[in-house]
């Protein structure tokens, strides 16, 4: 037995607006559809010979919900090389009766071929025009007399779920990429850091190499300074008198300092008493 829930026949009340507030409990809107997980056996399926056996549960097809209250028992012609769907067929105006809700099979070569109704069942009209809705609950085959690889296709009501196992994983995306901006942040400051201790040493070392520089300038500047003096107190000692020079063995009577600094003789020189 199914027994209507958000149908004319439970109570007098705009079923329509009430499927449509079902509906707007969906994600995804155009796919108000499914079933109620832990309660009843979650419409469940078993066959036995040609029949497909489905168990309790609470489904909702397009926004309009039915219980499953027993097991319901489904037919099928048994035709080898078929395949078919066991569905949902959701009715809106049924208001004296309980035939709102029926499970229905449907068989052909292909499943792309069944045409399934599916009108939409929260319009006002449909308060007073029959709409109809068919859900596939089940996919099956035919093969040796026997019905085979039969699949559940409606799926649970847990657009919630989906949406915060989506959220979840998206703040994990962003805190993954968080940690690597800040990683990379880190390794750049490091980088700049060995960049300006490279600036700092190149620049001391500049520095080094500008005082070695003027050291030497100034050591170079001092030896030419002993020297001058140097040739100054010979050449007033050889004017003076009483030096002695000496080139390649012959004594001189007189020799220009300045010539003996310039010359690549060999010398000797006698400073006497002087």
């Amino acid at each position: 037995m199914i027994k209507a829930v958000t149908y004319q026949s439970c109570v007098e009340f705009n079923s329509n607006l009430y499927a449509m507030e079902v509906k707007s409990r969906f994600i995804d809107q155009t796919k108000a559809s499914g079933y109620y997980k832990g309660y009843g056996k979650e419409l469940n399926a078993k066959t036995l010979g040609s029949i497909v056996i489905i168990e309790s549960g609470l489904l909702c097809v397009n926004g309009r919900m039915s219980e499953i209250v027993g097991e319901e028992n489904i037919s099928i012609k048994l035709t080898n090389g078929m395949v078919g769907f066991v569905v949902a067929h959701s009715e809106t105006y049924h208001p004296e009766d309980n035939d709102n809700c029926k499970f229905v099979a449907y068989t052909a070569y292909t499943l792309d071929s069944i045409n399934l109704q599916q009108e939409d069942t929260t319009s006002r009209e449909s308060e007073s025009v029959n709409k109809v809705y068919e859900l596939p609950l089940y996919s099956f085959s035919i093969e040796n007399g026997a019905i085979t690889n039969l699949q559940k296709l409606i799926e649970p009501i847990a657009d919630y779920e989906k949406l915060k196992g989506l959220v979840d994983k998206t703040i994990k995306t962003a805190n993954e990429a968080l940690d690597t901006s800040n990683l990379a942040k880190e390794k750049s400051e490091l980088a700049s850091e060995a960049s300006n201790n490279a600036v700092i040493a190149a620049t001391n070392a500049t520095d080094i190499a500008i005082a070695a520089k003027t050291n030497a300038e100034k050591s170079a500047v001092n030896a030419e300074q002993a020297a001058t003096e140097c040739l100054e107190a010979l050449n007033k000692a050889i004017e003076k008198g009483g030096t002695v020079i000496e080139v390649n063995g012959e004594i001189q009577s007189k020799y220009d300092a300045t010539d003996v600094m310039k010359s690549d003789d060999t010398f000797v020189f006698d400073g006497g008493g002087a």
